[in-house]
């Protein structure tokens, strides 16, 4: 009897651990100091609030995080609602995640620094329709800088940055809602070279994903892209225009017979480019979900660039995933974490990232390259369509 017990005490435990494939670890929290192109204080002590966690998912299964965040004894708040955890059939390589929040929420005013944060979060295998309780654990919080302006060209003054928008949402994620590209890589940046970063991981992505044999990194084209001065603007020894920056990129990759470039311009900021592409869609939550299942996209927000990642749509919201490099010129911090944004439309306009300010992240334009394989593929690819339709017409005549 004590043995069939035991039997079933294990199989049990064994299915609670299978059933519970998913954690988090290693969190830090962070407030962040706004500097305008110039590197001069504009912003100390936001209100935008950032958590950065490791995540170890679930083979197969989405779970959602849930964050509840106080000050000090004040009442909590529900700072991180329902985000979604993809698991590892979907997710990215990367292990480093990061949510923003908007530190007000726990009545902190926009110049006052957080210093610590007591927070406790749960992970569940559905949507959360209240905020999570529990015991809570006490926080620091470290100061970041983000820089606004000086990233792309066509606009380097300092804006509103407004608030985050964060994670907020009631609905669960279906699979086939989610678009996620594996093995983006990182970059580190030089200072205001966000354009540069941005094209370069696309170029590496692009590179391991179509196997297309380059030995380079991402890194090592963001070294091409910079020796051909690409992402220069006033002040550089050489100044290049957003629509050479752009060739650049495309010559670059069509050396390597895999690239056909696309530009999305939302604002009417570009001029032709030869052998580019404009995209005549207007629609940009509609073209990202095109264009990502096959192809990188970057997306410039005329004071920074970054590169998409992922998109998905939870309930009627859409997010968009993506990597950048917040610590420019610091080759010890930065493009550490996949970030997230919402993505929103107000009126004809598009913005990212923020719930009250509009002008500082207002979409702007979008990049992207498609797959072209070497002719020599394209004949292979010919013969195996041919022979597979002639095995098919034998099989059907015997």
């Amino acid at each position: 009897m004590k043995k069939h017990q035991c039997c079933i005490l294990f199989l049990i435990l064994l299915l609670a651990v299978n059933a519970w494939g998913v954690g988090i670890s290693n969190i830090e929290f962070y407030q962040a100091d706004w500097y305008d192109g110039d590197g001069v204080l504009q912003v100390s002590s936001s209100s935008w609030g950032r958590m950065d966690f490791d995540l170890d998912p679930d083979a197969s299964s989405i779970y959602y995080l849930n964050v509840a965040a106080a000050q000090s004894t004040a009442s909590a708040s529900w700072i991180v609602q329902n985000m979604p955890l993809f698991s590892a059939d979907i997710g990215s390589v990367a292990d480093r995640l990061s949510v923003d929040f908007d530190i007000k929420e726990l009545g902190i005013s926009v110049g006052d620094a957080l210093g610590s944060i007591n927070m406790t979060y749960s992970i569940s295998a559905s949507v959360l329709a209240s905020i999570p309780v529990g015991g809570a654990s006490v926080y620091s919080v470290s100061s970041i800088d983000y820089l606004m302006a000086g990233g792309t060209k066509g606009d380097n003054s300092f804006g509103d940055v407004g608030s985050p928008a964060g994670h907020k949402a009631t609905e669960e994620v279906a699979k086939t809602d989610v678009i996620q590209h594996k093995n983006v890589p990182g970059v580190q940046e030089g200072n205001k070279r966000c354009l540069a970063g941005a094209l370069a991981r696309s170029m590496g992505w692009l590179n391991v994903e179509y196997k297309a044999g380059s030995a380079k990194t991402a890194q090592d084209f963001y070294n091409d892209l910079r020796a051909k001065d690409v992402g220069s603007q006033t002040g550089d020894a050489k100044v290049t225009s957003y629509e050479d920056d752009i060739k650049e990129k495309d010559k670059q990759l069509q050396s390597l017979h895999v690239s056909e470039t696309k530009i999305g311009d939302l604002d009417n900021r570009l001029g032709a480019i030869e052998g580019v592409k404009e995209d005549s869609t207007t629609d940009l939550i509609e073209w990202l979900k095109k264009e990502l299942k096959t192809e990188d996209v970057e997306l410039d927000y005329g004071r920074h660039i970054v590169t998409i990642t992922g998109f998905y749509k939870q309930g009627g919201k859409t997010f968009v995933k993506f990597r950048d490099d917040e610590k420019q010129g610091d080759d010890t911090k930065g493009d550490t974490t996949e970030k997230e944004a919402e993505l929103y439309k107000e009126m004809d306009k598009y913005y990212f990232r923020v719930k009250d300010s509009g002008s500082s992240f207002q979409v702007k334009a979008l990049i992207s390259e498609s797959f072209i394989p070497e002719p020599a593929s394209m004949i292979l690819l010919g013969l195996g369509l041919v022979m597979g339709a002639v095995k098919a017409l034998l099989r059907k005549q015997g």
